[in-house]
């Protein structure tokens, strides 16, 4: 239960860096950009207390792949800030 506390504190840390640094990324992509790193990263957390850890680099690296390639063309218009 830890481990799940302190990445909801990161997770709040990481939204005012993320507001403040000048990335050309619209408020929804910085919110899903967010939001898909802290359950991938709770994720890798729950499999490594699971499973061996090459199964759960394996596991990790397949669900990035996927989540990276649906991404691609889904919302790239998502992604970009059309203002800047």
């Amino acid at each position: 239960m830890g481990w799940f506390l302190f990445s909801v504190i990161s997770l709040l840390l990481l939204y005012p860096i993320l507001t403040f640094l000048p990335l050309k990324l619209s408020r929804n992509g910085k919110l899903s950009l967010m939001s898909i790193a802290f359950l991938i990263a709770n994720l890798g957390l729950f499999l490594f207390q699971l499973y061996s850890v090459w199964i759960s680099v394996l596991a990790l690296f397949l669900l990035l792949t996927l989540t990276f390639y649906l991404l691609k063309d889904k919302k790239v218009n998502t992604f970009i800030d059309s203002d800047s």
